[in-house]
């Protein structure tokens, strides 16, 4: 069993929200069972933490209920700064993979029997039925490994500011551009070139998010 993840990051104003929606779209097109996930959303906090544990654990618990109830075998993870933790990320999958899951519902029960004539139980409710897991026949999925392709978005700093001014209205954005800047710096110089960079300035969100179907051989 193989699990294929696809990780989209850039720095703010790149277009990763709009790009993964996109990728998600064509690949409803196709029929292709996958699920999306916006990195930047599972340690959306505050106090902020340092680090990506709280990330790593919300996507666990998501994954979990992805993979094991519902057979998904492809993820795209977007997220700013997701690419630096690409190794940690392909581990928490496949620890997730391995794993019994934790259910936290049950199926609805069958409906009860009506009762036969001159039956004195009633019928009565019929026990619950366990949930129907994502494996074949209803069973629980195997463990898998996981295959990896990590993208980064890249934006002229112009074009960032342009599209952030549209964007973002309220106190956050003069911090937020100037996080933006930074974070284009620590992406270029921590990511080697096993994370293929992607331009996406003077090109339609379409072209760019088969662009990189494409590249990581999905469709």
């Amino acid at each position: 069993m193989e699990v294929r993840l696809i990780i989209v990051s850039g720095r703010a104003g790149s277009g990763k929200t709009s790009t993964a929606n996109e990728m998600s779209e064509q690949l409803k097109r196709f029929e292709i069972k996958h699920a999306h996930i916006d990195g930047d959303n599972l340690d959306a906090m505050f106090p902020e933490e340092a680090g990506a544990d709280m990330l790593l654990a919300n996507l666990a618990s998501l994954w979990s209920n992805y993979y094991h109830l519902r057979g998904v075998d492809r993820l795209i993870l977007s997220g700013t700064a997701a690419v630096l933790e690409t190794d940690r990320i392909a581990r928490t999958l496949r620890r997730v993979t391995a794993s019994i899951p934790t259910l936290h519902f049950q199926a609805p029960p069958p409906p009860s029997p009506q009762p036969s004539p001159g039956r004195k139980d009633g019928g009565g409710p019929s026990p619950p039925t366990p949930p129907r897991l994502g494996g074949k026949d209803g069973r629980m999925m195997p463990p898998a490994s996981v295959t990896t392709r990590a993208f980064i978005l890249q934006v002229p700093d112009a074009l960032v500011e342009r599209r952030l001014k549209q964007r973002e209205v309220g106190s956050e954005l003069p911090q937020l551009l100037a996080s933006s800047r930074r974070m284009a710096g620590v992406l270029e110089s921590q990511v080697g070139g096993w994370a293929r960079r992607v331009p996406t300035d003077q090109r339609e969100v379409k072209e760019v998010a088969l662009d990189i179907l494409r590249t990581a051989g999905w469709i």
